[in-house]
């Protein structure tokens, strides 16, 4: 498993993505990912990306993964 973080246009898409994957089995945790404005995202651990953005996606949460620095 990897861990995988994604970005939301605001907390209440990181919310409702968090509510989501709880109903999924999967555990997610909120981050903020800027200390200015409204970005916020997701970080869980996840064996397939493409499921979890397909998950989300598919529930009217629009999210993209972060690269991984």
């Amino acid at each position: 498993m990897q861990i995988l973080s994604l970005s939301c246009p605001s907390v209440t898409y990181a919310q409702k993505g968090r509510r989501i994957l709880a109903q999924a089995g999967i555990k997610a945790r909120i981050i903020r990912r800027s200390r200015f404005g409204c970005s916020y995202g997701l970080e869980c651990a996840s064996a397939d990306p493409e499921e979890v953005l397909s998950l989300l996606r598919g529930k009217g949460v629009p999210c993209e993964v972060i690269p991984r620095s």
